[in-house]
């Protein structure tokens, strides 16, 4: 009974360090990135967020103002969370060119059982390893044979935008997802 005893207190001090590591983690990641400009956090739980949930028209227009009014960059607060959203191209080619940021976050395990670890959820030396191997697919020389596929099938999506007029709100996701199906199949269709 005494074995036991020790092995529950050790297993619960091992729970309990393991949780303190954590937040002194989550707490320094968030006072260094809390330093970057954004709104306020409205509530309790820190979230800057909270009127983002009534609509996405609203949500829209609430992150293209805060876009204006801290560009080129700010953060934003959801519960413990702080997120940064990059708004230059200079400064996200500085992050994506530097592989200290390559590291994956916290969301893409979800994704581990259902993909396995390829291009999408792998870290570090294999996912540099994966992406050169796919790098030459996306070379200019071999997409500039599809250029006039792509033309006209944005030519296309842009006079079904058009026929929207004066909409304050369009929801975009399925034409997007229709252009991006007929052009994949035209790209076949012409390969082929």
């Amino acid at each position: 009974m005494f074995v036991l005893n020790v092995v529950l207190y050790l297993f619960f001090i091992i729970v309990v360090l393991f949780f303190l590591v954590t937040i002194k983690q989550l707490l320094q990641d968030r006072r260094e990135l809390i330093r970057i400009p954004g709104p306020e956090a409205k509530n309790i739980l820190g979230g800057s967020c909270a009127q983002l949930w009534t609509s996405a028209d609203v949500s829209f227009k609430t992150f293209r103002e805060w876009a204006k009014l801290y560009y080129p960059i700010y953060h934003v607060t959801f519960l413990h969370y702080v997120v940064p959203n990059i708004l230059h191209p200079a400064d996200f080619e500085l992050i994506l060119s530097n592989p200290q940021h390559m590291e994956k976050s916290i969301f893409y395990n979800v994704f581990h059982n259902w993909l396995g670890t390829g291009l999408l959820t792998s870290r570090g030396k294999k996912w540099l390893n994966r992406r050169k191997i796919l790098t030459p697919a996306f070379h200019f020389n071999i997409l500039q044979q599809f250029v006039d596929v792509f033309n006209k099938q944005t030519d296309d999506l842009v006079k079904t935008f058009v026929n929207f007029g004066d909409q304050v709100y369009v929801c975009v996701d399925n034409h997007v997802a229709q252009f991006t199906l007929k052009t994949i199949a035209k790209l076949q269709w012409e390969q082929s």
